[in-house]
This record gives C-alpha cells, structure tokens and sequence, in this order.
C-alpha cells in the first residue's frame, strides 16, 4: 500500500515524468533508509518491543526494524480508518524528506553499476558472497561484484544487500566514473 499511495503522489506531482524517473524517485522515498529517518525524527524508536539482546545491541536505532514500525504504524492507521486517512498519514510522513535533499535516501550504486555496464554492451553485474563474519544477531558480510567475469571491486556491510551496494560503489569510483546522483527533482 506504502509503494501504490506514493506512487499515485509522485504522478500528481510530476504526470509528464517517465517511468524510469517515477521509479527513481519512488524507490529512495519508501526506502528503509527514509523510513528509519521518519521514526527518528519522531522519536517512535521507542515504541518497539524488544527482548534484552536486542536491546543491548542496539537493534532499537536500525534501520530495518524502524521502517517497519512505521509500515506497521500506516498499516494500523489504514485497517482503522481506511485508505484516506492511511493516505494523509503516508503524505504528512514523507513531505518532508521528499522536500528536502538531505532527507533524500543514498544513490543507488548498484542500479548506476547495471547501467554502466548494459551502456556498454557488457552484462549485468554480478555478486558473489566472499564472507560472513560476527554473531547471528550481528552479522557482516563481504562481497565481490564482477561485470563479465572481472572483478572490480568488494564490499563489506551489515547485511548482504549492504555489501553489495559497497562493492558496487567502489566499483563505480575505481571506473572513474561519475557518482551516482539522485534523481533531480525530489533532491532538489
């Protein structure tokens, strides 16, 4: 619901934007990373529920569990007073990050990557988990991305997404290529 009522928002704002630019600007708005920033500007970390381990290793300020307190927040508010207040609710939330380029989410390096290389005739990036390290409750992964077989870069992160989206960047800066940029108009 999160993704459709934006959606519809974002082609209210800008109906003659293409679909390559709706999906730039959708993904960064209801991105964990904008959601998370939500709950920390309202203080709603906490209203989590949290047992002693996640609480001593502070699982109450990350992202993930932070953006899904607010999808649970907008999914409370739609199961109790329907698809129109859901709609302020998401709309009075993400204003201000969609207004304002710092509240913007990270470019997408892998998304930057995969077209660098579809540019240029070569195949899509590809991934391979090198590592995980650390507990359980607080992993960190290391990853390789190649583009038709070369390595060009590794990554470490929190997760493996996150290692992707390192190894893709730095991918990026030792390809001399220009930094991912956010889309124009949320940014600026």
């Amino acid at each position: 619901m999160l993704k459709l009522v934006v959606a519809e928002w974002l082609y209210e704002l800008h109906p003659k934007a293409t679909e390559g630019q709706m999906s730039a600007w959708l993904h960064p708005m209801v991105s964990n990373h904008t959601l998370a920033g939500v709950a920390r500007a309202r203080g709603l970390g906490g209203l989590l529920r949290l047992g002693r381990g996640a609480e001593a290793d502070g699982t109450r300020d990350q992202d993930s569990p932070l953006a899904d307190l607010v999808e649970a927040l907008i999914g409370a508010v739609y199961l109790d007073q329907g698809l129109p207040a859901a709609k302020k609710v998401i709309r009075g939330m993400l204003e201000p990050p969609a207004r304002s380029r710092a509240g913007a989410a990270p470019p997408n390096p892998k998304g930057r990557l995969q077209e660098w290389a579809q540019g240029r005739g070569l195949p899509v990036p590809t991934y391979r988990a090198l590592a995980q390290t650390g507990p359980a409750h607080l992993p960190r992964f290391r990853v390789e991305v190649a583009v038709n077989g070369a390595v060009l870069a590794e990554g470490e992160g929190s997760s493996k997404h996150a290692a992707e989206v390192a190894a893709a960047a730095r991918a990026l800066q030792s390809a001399d290529l220009p930094a991912p940029r956010c889309p124009a108009d949320p940014c600026e």
